[in-house]
């Protein structure tokens, strides 16, 4: 297909897209739950917990999917007016240390995923919608999956990873 390298995106997208997001978001949702989906039937959880942070149209749609498919969903999301149901609302200060299986950071208000935060973060897994969640730096992003593995965090999917002028790439571990 033909690409366009418009201003708003960063990357080339056919042109057929360029104009309109849904079929991209739908993609980005599909894809994140096709993941969990998979994580969970190996994993052979019979109820999976997760924790969704952040509300975005790619989550909103995720959350509908989850729903539509039995999981347990919690929401929550930095900026205190979104409309969370009380039952479902995760407060933000307390989303990271939240005991969850899997933990889908869905914002860029979330914090990069260094050494120290991933000591404290109680989830089983991690599938990651948001940009960036690794340190960029090599070392520190080692170290950072150490600290997971000794916290019990065997299962890491990133989202898209920014090298600056070098590339972009997806990033799983």
């Amino acid at each position: 297909s033909l690409s366009d390298a418009a201003q708003k995106f960063e990357y080339p997208v056919p042109k057929s897209l360029a104009g309109n997001l849904q079929p991209l978001i739908e993609c980005a949702a599909y894809s994140a739950f096709g993941a969990i989906a998979t994580l969970s039937k190996a994993r052979k959880w019979k109820v999976c917990h997760i924790l969704l942070i952040g509300i975005t149209d790619i989550s909103s749609k995720l959350y509908e999917l989850l729903q539509d498919h039995g999981y347990d969903v919690r929401l929550s999301n930095p900026n205190p007016d979104a409309r969370i149901p009380q039952d479902l609302l995760v407060p933000w200060a307390e989303a990271v240390c939240y005991r969850c299986d899997i933990l889908v950071p869905c914002t860029d208000n979330f914090p990069s995923l260094g050494p120290g935060l991933a000591k404290k973060l109680r989830c089983h897994s991690i599938v990651s919608v948001a940009d960036n969640i690794l340190p960029t730096s090599r070392d520190e992003r080692e170290e950072t999956h150490v600290a997971m593995a000794d916290n019990g965090i065997f299962d890491f999917g990133d989202g898209l990873c920014d090298l600056g002028q070098i590339a972009k790439f997806y990033h799983e571990s």
